[in-house]
């Protein structure tokens, strides 16, 4: 079937020679898997509660490698446990990967109140179109839930069919490749006004009836982790929806109103939108004067957060550490502390030997993936009560 569920049982067919020849991008990549290059079940399903992707995820990865064999049979779904002992996914073989799921097991299973997981638009872009395109920017297919370079992209877009600008597209086009993305917004939001700013937005992260029913295999894991707190820079209520849908009495925490109000109650968990949230559209934190405001306005929630930088465990999931706040206080509780801060782990999708460097001179430990539709494995992975 071609979906992701517990078991697989597909082939992919066709010389590898052809197929490499035929899928010379990642776009034309899911159009020829759309068209039949796959052998048994039809390769689009309707998406069910659970169903990462309606995509052959096997199919659009060996064609992104370049490694297309005659014949490729998926392995079969496994829990991430069995009697008790942590099993090895193909992706937990590189470098030291087991070593660090291990550890984030035995610190939820610890105490589940030091332990946060930071969520990002990774998580979310998975909804409806699975994530093996998260990182290749050229590719937009119009969904809901963009990443942060095609949520500028699409600003950018807006921008050059304003009348004002039509004479000048190359000037745009170079302004949205110079500036900042925090500054490309900024002028986005100025030149359409804020209604139609706020209409934008809602396109692009709005609540649908059936959202539900979209939610990733990602999202169910991720409801089941035994945690207390998760923060996240995402505007949209898919974690919130799926932590109902497991049961949860969510607290959300989108306005530093709300934050005050939530961190005395002590039921359940407690979802902190650094960001705002897209149901309360003027909370939102996007554009360069956004961010300065927050630091003022949003004054306890990134005081907490800093708090608990230099005493609890992060993971962070689909988050790439670059929201300008985050970063700030980052480096401030790395500088108070002298950099004797709790380990932090990062969820990459693929192998990057220069960030992981990088990172690890920050102290922050990377988790690589064999490719992005492999995180519902690590999310499974980390929770000791499977």
């Amino acid at each position: 079937m071609c979906l992701y569920c517990q078991s697989y049982s597909f082939r992919m067919t066709g010389s590898g020679a052809e197929s490499h020849q035929r899928l010379s991008s990642v776009v034309m990549t899911v159009a020829a898997v759309l068209e039949g290059i796959m052998e048994g079940e039809p390769l689009v399903n309707s998406l069910a509660p659970g169903v990462e992707q309606a995509v052959c995820p096997n199919a659009v990865a060996a064609v992104v490698a370049h490694q297309c064999p005659a014949r490729y049979n998926l392995r079969e779904g496994s829990a991430a446990s069995e009697g008790g002992c942590l099993m090895t996914f193909e992706w937990m073989k590189h470098g030291d990967n087991r070593r660090f799921v291990s550890e984030i097991r035995e610190k939820l299973k610890a105490s589940r109140a030091d332990v946060f997981i930071f969520l990002g638009a990774g998580l979310s872009y998975g909804v409806g179109r699975g994530r093996v395109l998260f990182e290749f920017e050229e590719y937009d297919d119009g969904y809901r839930f963009p990443s942060w370079p095609l949520l500028i992209r699409r600003m950018k877009e807006r921008v050059e069919r304003l009348s004002e600008f039509q004479e000048y597209g190359d000037v745009v086009k170079r302004f949205f490749k110079e500036q900042s993305p925090l500054d490309c917004a900024e002028l986005f939001r100025e030149k359409v006004g804020i209604a139609n700013y706020y209409e934008f937005l809602r396109d692009q992260f709005a609540s649908q009836p059936g959202d539900i029913d979209r939610l990733t295999k990602s999202h169910w894991e991720l409801a089941k982790l035994p945690v207390d707190t998760m923060f996240t820079t995402n505007f949209d209520e898919l974690i919130e929806t799926g932590l109902r849908s497991r049961g949860h009495n969510v607290r959300v925490s989108s306005t530093p109103k709300e934050f005050v109000g939530h961190r005395r109650e002590l039921n359940d968990v407690h979802l902190v939108k650094m960001n705002g949230s897209i149901n309360q559209p003027s909370t939102t934190v996007l554009c360069r004067m956004d961010f300065a405001a927050a630091r003022r306005e949003r004054s306890e929630m990134l005081s907490h957060l800093s708090h608990e930088l230099r005493s609890c465990t992060f993971v962070f999931v689909g988050f790439s550490l670059s929201d300008p706040n985050f970063v700030m206080i980052h480096d401030e509780a790395r500088l108070a502390t002298n950099d004797d801060m709790p380990v932090r782990y990062l969820v990459q999708g693929r192998a990057d030997p220069v960030k992981e460097s990088y990172l690890r001179s920050m102290g922050v430990n990377t988790i690589t993936l064999g490719w992005w539709e492999e995180l519902p494995e690590f999310l499974s992975a980390i929770n000791p009560e499977n």
